[in-house]
């Protein structure tokens, strides 16, 4: 493949840790697999493929991965038979370090654990035999918190939960402790949070980083709305009757911006709701009727911002927020306390029946390459960070700090060398719910941004995927809505995505590429005349759409490079919620003899053989469930009749339906 200078430099950029920023469609993964073929068959040091470590994201990943080394690697043996040092890479291509971080860590839990003197035999448990263990703990730790008249329980209880209801405290404990298994030293991070409420004074409480932080928060939202205001004033006429109301309220976030305490701040905008004036009622031309209705949406999402950022952080002085916090800490210490107990008493039960759950196994890993106590590196650490020579990471961007800990600690990092390549791209972090910590990568892409001793930063910018007007499509969304403090980035021109995909532009093409946004309007619903709910007017367009797009459209294909008709498995609809509503567009693409295929959570238990099942194994456990016994005789195992079901319970309508049936045998032989 030919590469981009940037790309080249990832290929070939040696000794120091890489930051790659590699952007949707940048061909990263090609050139990862590229990086790793070099390094193989570096002229002046060349490394065996399995002393490179490489972590993906899934085992998909990592077995296509394998597969594409593999592949190089066999074209390279054919043009240089008797090369000994590539057939030693075909034989170690297998057991090669390509996998997930959860597979790694049990790699260093299985070939370790006498260093933390673990039972080898333990055994990765089903998530639903956890969640049983878990319900029995916390209902045996409730049970004993109650029957000790435990104080401090009872009163966290009747705060956070007046009804008693335990399911919910039990949520917030377990969210809690995984919150905490996601980093390095879970007691730590546990106590650590509690020390926010160690503030003696309102003075200390103003000083404070967190509350400094705060106030820079607050200061950013109060200039961006500003901002706001001040280009709206730029493009506004002096005599438009919304003038005045506008430079009004402008000056109001000018008289916020200039208090220079928080205190101050809440005095400003205690009074915002009267501060805010009315828009004039004066009618408007008919030429200015859509221009004033854009100004009047704009000041509303202005104004609503104003309101909310007093609401949510200015609705109480720093003595009121003083006094609340020396309130909430006793509650805050029962919170962390609880949660500790209820990890220990897990942890027990897990040891108990010998086994482990994935959070475990990086846990379990760390503990056998780090000193929880001193935090340095053990003996086992430096024998692999000595082992391997590159250690990789694909979609950095969705680690947590403890992944981040343990492969940190096999890497070797000093002024003069670094051997640490971590790809991935901001932008594309999804997996938070998860506890990915994708501010790891953004503290990164900062501090790499510039060359610093043996850190540095590439950025791979350009899309070969897509075509021109989609990527200015992405960008235009983007560059309006992801800031740095919304997503963790600044959407600019260095991560703005770059069009790459010019063989596009050799094509010749009638086709109009125009990106489309078509809004659906659920007033007309409303309408007599409309049967179909908004749902389904979706659904109906889409299905048409498509059906037109089969008549004309061309696609340029992935083999060939040249422009073919469009066949229906180039194409994707993508939904926010397929597992409830999937369904209604399943119905209109069938209408329209459209093929489709579902995926979804919910689709594989509401296939009818899966159903068919559950209802069989339902009347095994109890066959007076007439619903379930009627659904499995008239399945394609028995084939009985709407016909003979009817006079069957006719002639026994009193008998449950099992009962009746075996009535009806023993009366009618012959049927």
């Amino acid at each position: 493949m030919k590469l981009t200078p940037n790309q080249e430099a990832v290929v070939t950029t040696r000794d120091k840790n890489i930051l790659v920023s590699a952007a949707a469609g940048s061909g990263k993964t090609a050139v990862l697999v590229e990086r790793i073929i070099s390094q193989i068959f570096d002229d002046r040091h060349p490394v065996d493929v399995d002393r490179i470590l490489v972590v993906t994201f899934t085992k998909a990943a990592a077995k296509e991965m394998k597969e594409r080394i593999y592949q190089d690697i066999e074209k390279k043996a054919q043009e240089e038979s008797l090369n000994s040092h590539l057939m030693k890479q075909m034989n170690l291509v297998n057991s090669a370090f390509i996998s997930t971080i959860d597979s790694f860590c049990g790699y260093i839990v299985r070939n370790y654990f006498e260093e933390i003197h673990l039972d080898p035999n333990f055994r990765i448990a089903e998530e639903s035999e956890l969640a049983i263990q878990r319900a029995d703990i916390m209902a045996e730790l409730f049970e004993e918190k109650f029957a000790e008249g435990n104080k401090e329980f009872i009163q966290f209880i009747d705060a956070y939960s007046p009804k008693h209801d335990l399911s919910k405290i039990s949520e917030m404990i377990y969210q809690l402790y995984l919150d905490a298994a996601s980093k390095p030293w879970i007691r730590d991070y546990l106590n650590g949070l509690l020390h926010i409420y160690n503030i003696t004074s309102v003075d200390e409480l103003e000083q404070s980083d967190w509350m400094k932080e705060i106030m820079l928060y607050i200061r950013k939202l109060l200039s961006d709305i500003q901002n706001e205001y001040t280009t709206m004033m730029e493009q506004i006429s002096p005599e438009h009757k919304y003038f005045e109301v506008f430079m009004s309220e402008l000056s109001l976030v000018n008289g916020y911006l200039s208090c220079q305490n928080f205190d101050d701040l809440v005095d400003k905008m205690a009074s915002i709701e009267q501060d805010i004036g009315r828009l004039p009622s004066k009618k408007s031309a008919l030429n200015e009727e859509e221009t004033d209705q854009y100004y009047k949406e704009i000041r509303t999402l202005l104004t609503k911002k104003l309101k909310e950022i007093q609401q949510q952080y200015l609705s109480m002085k720093l003595e009121q927020i003083y006094e609340s916090m020396i309130a909430i800490k006793p509650f805050a210490q029962e919170f962390v306390t609880i949660t500790i107990e209820f990890m220990e008493r897990y942890q027990k039960k897990k040891s108990e029946l010998n086994v482990l759950d994935f959070s475990d196994l990086e846990h379990f890993a760390l503990n056998i390459l780090v000193d929880e106590d001193s935090k340095q590196k053990s003996a086992v650490a430096v024998e692999l960070s000595e082992y391997f020579e590159a250690v990789m990471v694909d979609e950095y961007q969705d680690s947590n700090m403890l992944q981040e800990t343990i492969l940190s600690s096999i890497t070797t990092n000093d002024d003069n060398y670094g051997n640490y390549f971590m790809v991935g791209d901001m932008k594309q972090s999804i997996y938070r719910f998860r506890s990915a910590d994708p501010g790891i990568f953004a503290a990164k892409y900062l501090l790499y941004q510039k060359e610093v001793e043996n850190n540095i930063r590439i950025d791979l910018d350009k899309n070969f995927r897509s075509r021109k007007e989609v990527i200015d499509s992405v960008n235009l969304v983007f560059q309006n809505i992801m800031h740095k403090d919304f997503g963790g980035i600044e959407y600019d021109k260095a991560a703005s995505l770059d069009y790459g995909a010019i063989d596009y532009e050799l094509l010749e093409d009638s086709v109009s590429r125009k990106t489309e946004l078509i809004l659906i309007d659920k007033d007309v619903t409303k309408n007599e005349d409309v049967e179909e709910n908004a749902k389904q007017l979706e659904a109906k367009y889409v299905a048409q759409k498509i059906a037109s797009m089969m008549e004309t459209y061309f696609v340029t294909d992935k083999e060939t490079k040249q422009l073919r008709p469009l066949m229906y498995k180039d194409i994707v609809i993508l939904h926010r919620s397929a597992n409830t509503e999937g369904s209604v567009f399943m119905d209109y693409l069938n209408e329209l003899f459209i093929p489709a295929f579902l995926v979804s959570k919910t689709q594989y238990f509401d296939s009818i053989e899966i159903e068919l099942m559950v209802a069989l194994l339902t009347i095994i456990d109890n066959p007076r469930d007439d619903i379930s016994f009627t659904a499995v005789l008239k399945s394609p195992m028995f084939q009985i009749e709407d016909s003979l079901l009817l006079a069957i319970r006719n002639e026994f309508s009193t008998e449950s339906f099992y009962r009746a049936v075996f009535l009806y045998a023993q009366n009618h032989p012959e049927e």
